[in-house]
């Protein structure tokens, strides 16, 4: 059983475009990537609209090779001093939090139990996922569902793009009688327009404009608003009051040229990864551009209104990791005293064959030597073993693996190399 480990930037260690600048943009490719690394088991990748995280199983603390490969695919060669890097208890703690909610921008949000079932999934379909990960992911999702159903987090559904919604209504006093386009028609700018048509459904004007226009118009017929294409963006922007920007072109859909064209005071939501609002684009009168990370300050407010379910639901991740790391700990030591008995055994069997060749002894006697060595062997590994277990929990991982190097066995046994 190797260590567990996560390799993380969010939103709560740099601001968002510092975080842009780790995203992995073909994530199967850097996932098979890492995963040929000597010593990686295993593999899950989380990135969302503010972190990359990298979940990992190792057999080794030395994760320097996997940074490497980081930077190479993203481009970004600081991330060897940027990147935090958790390892067992504090690692898995991350992920349980993050599967409860406890770690979003939005506090509850049920979209993040979501996308680390995706990245689990991922990992499974491309064969990356390690037996260790495996049960780690399994708890987290297991925590996740427990924390909503047993807290009201999760209760009211949460999520940056209703909160942008609900932004817009507050500064706007309103969307009623408001020319709304929304940019971008998958995940979130789906989320925006169901927001939106949740909240208001007079005089509601919705343009819904998207590289694919078909699904424009899916949208556009399932909730009344207007199909776009991309190329009329510059035509209707003059009439538009609120603009959600939920694209992920690598490049500014929202120019401060294209921008001039807004015909009056407009307010503008870049919810896209990476940014796809020029940052120019502030500094023209009457325009107002509000990021994720604007945003922050009006979720955190939310946040303090749910003190007492975060606590609840932070008391349940820890009662959950408590006994997770118990059963993990078992485990891991059921499986080295597995491979160190094994490892006595051959040794057994090896130094008993060489006594019998030596002293030529008959059958009877070669089968009392062979009882004798099983006895001592039982007298002295069984009850070093039998001591290990019942004292298991007042022994951590770093001194049963001082005592049973199995490497350090290995050499000293010239014994063949026995995995676990």
């Amino acid at each position: 059983m190797g260590y567990i480990a996560v390799a993380m930037m969010n939103y709560k260690m740099f601001p968002l475009y510092r975080v842009e600048k780790a995203f992995l943009k073909d994530k199967e490719l850097a996932m098979r990537r890492i995963s040929e690394i000597d010593g990686i088991k295993g593999i899950v990748l989380l990135q969302t609209c503010n972190r990359v995280e990298i979940f990992l199983e190792a057999e080794t603390k030395d994760l320097s090779n996997v940074i490497k490969v980081w930077e190479e695919l993203s481009g970004d060669f600081n991330l060897n001093r940027d990147v935090d890097i958790a390892w067992e208890e504090d690692a898995i703690r991350h992920l349980f939090r993050l599967a409860a909610g406890l770690e979003s921008m939005a506090i509850g949000e049920n979209e993040i139990l979501h996308q680390v079932k995706e990245a689990y999934a991922l990992s499974s379909k491309l064969n990356l996922l390690s037996h260790g990960l495996r049960s780690v992911f399994d708890e987290a999702l297991k925590v996740g569902r427990r924390v909503r159903s047993n807290t009201s987090l999760g209760k009211k559904r949460i999520s940056i793009a209703e909160m942008a919604v609900d932004v817009a209504e507050r500064m706007l006093n309103g969307l009623q009688d408001k020319v709304i386009m929304v940019i971008g028609a998958g995940e979130t700018g789906s989320a925006v327009i169901e927001s939106v048509n949740a909240k208001n459904r007079r005089n509601l004007r919705i343009m819904i404009a998207n590289r694919t226009y078909d699904r424009a118009v899916q949208l556009a017929n399932s909730f009344g608003g207007i199909a776009l294409k991309l190329d009329d963006v510059d035509r209707f922007l003059p009439i538009a009051d609120v603009i959600f920007v939920t694209t992920s072109a690598p490049h500014y859909i929202i120019t401060k040229e294209r921008a001039s064209k807004l015909g009056k005071d407009a307010l503008i939501f870049d919810l896209s990864v990476p940014r796809n609002v020029d940052p120019a684009v502030s500094g023209i009168r009457g325009v107002r551009v509000m990021t994720i990370e604007d945003l922050k300050e009006y979720l955190d407010e939310e946040a303090s209104k749910k003190l007492e379910d975060i606590k609840r639901a932070e008391n349940l991740v820890e009662k959950s990791l408590e006994n997770f790391l118990e059963r993990r700990k078992r485990a891991w030591a059921e499986e080295i005293i597995s491979v160190f008995c094994r490892m006595a055994e051959e040794a057994r069997k090896e130094e008993l064959m060489e006594a019998i060749k030596m002293l030529k002894c008959d059958e009877k006697t070669a089968e009392v030597m062979d009882n004798m060595s099983k006895a001592m062997m039982k007298r002295v590994v069984g009850c070093l073993m039998e001591n290990l277990r019942r004292n298991l929990a007042s022994v951590d991982r770093a001194t049963i693996e001082l005592l049973l190097n199995i490497d350090n066995y290995k050499n000293k046994m010239k014994l063949p190399n026995t995995e676990a």
